[in-house]
């Protein structure tokens, strides 16, 4: 099947995959994890139909009757999105057919001219619009108030475009669902303070190449990951750091805890503990 696969910064790592099976026409569907209620307030929450149960033990897919986005505990119990105690169904990335695409063409090109001039949220918009019973109470929240009428006739003429668009979601069990959208977590699951780099069969912590260029007399600390970085005499790198796609002039300090990429370091920089830096340079 013809289709569009949206990925944000999420990696996810599924052991066995359920029977295949095929979307129907004008379709959406998304990987669904369990998540304890407190955690899905921060993340996209599926409403299942009654018999999604059966369906996902037979078949890739099964269906929902709505999406919600970032709801509170509440909204989630009254919705009927908590399937046993404190557990939902949450989401990560999702694929919408060719036949869905088509629709989300048409309205770019026909109600927005063909130009981005508001930002419509791939999730927030999109998969609310979405299932056999979609909560449209979402349009009246405005996440842009310096446009308000214009946004709001964008967010309602998409949620109409896409009535007859069905939700679904892809029963992924048993696996392990893993978040990389902050530093904090990039740096613990490459350094191996996580169970990330053992599951994916990794070496622990990736260093790529074995070991950096020019390491004489250079300290790494322990844990840490460096991936394809020039390294030179005197550097000292503090320990949880991952140093990325750089380079590092000589004498230089990196504080623990950093993440520094895509950078080029003059000689005897200092760069203080819990930093982030990426400065693009199109001659690493």
């Amino acid at each position: 099947m013809n289709g569009v696969l949206f990925v944000l910064f999420f990696f996810f790592l599924m052991i066995r995959r359920p029977p295949r099976s095929t979307l129907s026409s004008s379709s959406a569907a998304s990987d669904v994890y369990k998540r304890q209620v407190h955690v899905a307030t921060n993340h996209g929450v599926f409403v299942p139909c009654p018999q999604w149960n059966q369906q996902a033990s037979t078949r890739l897919f099964f269906d929902c009757k709505a999406y919600k986005h970032k709801p509170s505990p509440e909204e989630m119990e009254l919705s009927g999105a908590v399937i046993s105690e404190g557990v939902v169904l949450s989401d990560s990335c999702f694929f919408f057919d060719y036949s869905t695409s088509v629709i989300l063409l048409s309205y770019f090109l026909q109600e927005m001219q063909g130009r981005c001039s508001v930002e419509l949220d791939a999730y927030g918009d999109f998969l609310q619009a979405l299932g056999t019973e979609p909560d449209l109470s979402y349009l009246g929240d405005l996440i842009q108030p310096s446009h308000p009428g214009h946004i709001q006739d964008l967010r309602i003429g998409l949620a109409n475009a896409l009535a007859n668009v069905q939700l679904h979601g892809m029963w992924c069990e048993p696996s392990r669902f893993y978040h990389i959208g902050t530093v904090k977590e990039y740096i613990s699951h490459l350094t191996g303070q996580t169970s990330f780099l053992k599951e994916c069969g990794a070496q622990q912590p990736p260093n790529l190449p074995p070991k950096p260029v020019s390491l004489e007399d250079s300290t790494v600390g322990e844990p840490g990951c460096t991936m394809d970085c020039f390294i030179e005499p005197g550097v000292t790198i503090g320990e949880g750091c991952v140093t990325e796609f750089s380079s590092i002039g000589a004498h230089s300090v990196v504080g623990q805890c950093c993440l520094v990429s895509h950078t080029c370091l003059p000689e005897r920089s200092n760069l203080p503990p819990h930093c982030f830096i990426q400065i693009r340079d199109r001659s690493l």
